[in-house]
């Protein structure tokens, strides 16, 4: 059995967002490390500590950098994984206040879905997860009170194929830049139909195509979902 880490980071959890969005990739220990070995210095290079998509876009080298951690991201890690609700569901999700018990707001229940589906991943290999995830979103603390439930469930931990989990800042994580990327690229592709300043639009959607796993939620796929979670004990106290 080996162990994976998965790092996830959220986009469009703001207010008037049109999709809100929770993306993570899987690193094997190989794979993490060629990452760091490359990533590191050529973020130095340009003069960065570490890499913000809605920062990084207006610079006059975007398209270099973008493109250069596109590429690190498709020959170093094992696979990334998207899911996502769009506003009316998010709407919708709010006003059902009985399921929110089981499935928390938006931002948790997208990044404890995509952490479901990394853990298939994970244990169609026969292996185990651990998960990274960004620090710092306004309902952090309700997401820590799931991650409790499941570090307190011996049901729970096989069921995310769960090693271990943290929060982390992106300063603190490397890893968690290419999850920023992809959230952040993501809600873009569907907001504006394009990459802002950005050409090679059906490039970035074939990217995302072959190399991802990617699912939304529905006013009835979010009721499932909250169903699930209750039956295995997945409860906000």
């Amino acid at each position: 059995m080996a162990i994976l880490s998965a790092y996830l980071d959220e986009s469009g959890t703001h207010e008037g967002a049109a999709l809100t969005c929770s993306a993570g990739y899987v690193f094997t220990e190989e794979g993490s490390a060629a990452f760091q070995r490359e990533w590191e210095p050529y973020l130095a290079s340009k003069g960065l500590k570490w890499f913000h998509a809605n920062e990084e876009w207006g610079r006059h080298d975007a398209i270099e950098i973008f493109s250069k951690l596109r590429h690190l991201i498709k020959t170093t890690a094992e696979r990334g994984f998207i899911r996502f609700i769009l506003s009316a569901q998010i709407d919708s999700l709010k006003a059902r206040q009985d399921l929110r018990a089981f499935t928390g707001s938006g931002y948790s229940l997208l990044t404890i879905s995509c952490m479901n589906h990394i853990a298939d991943y994970a244990k169609s290999r026969g292996d185990q997860v651990c998960y990274f995830i960004e620090a710092g979103e306004s309902n952090q603390k309700e997401f820590e009170k799931f991650m409790r439930k499941i570090m307190g469930s011996d049901k729970l931990k096989e069921r995310f194929a769960f090693h271990n989990a943290s929060l982390k800042a992106k300063e603190e994580a490397i890893h968690l830049q290419v999850a920023d990327l992809v959230s952040w690229a993501f809600g873009r592709m569907y907001n504006e139909k394009r990459i802002p300043g950005f050409d090679g639009f059906e490039d970035w959607k074939a990217w995302y195509r072959e190399g991802h796993t990617i699912g939304g939620y529905s006013d009835t796929s979010f009721q499932i979902q909250a169903m699930v979670n209750a039956h295995d004990g997945m409860r906000l106290p």
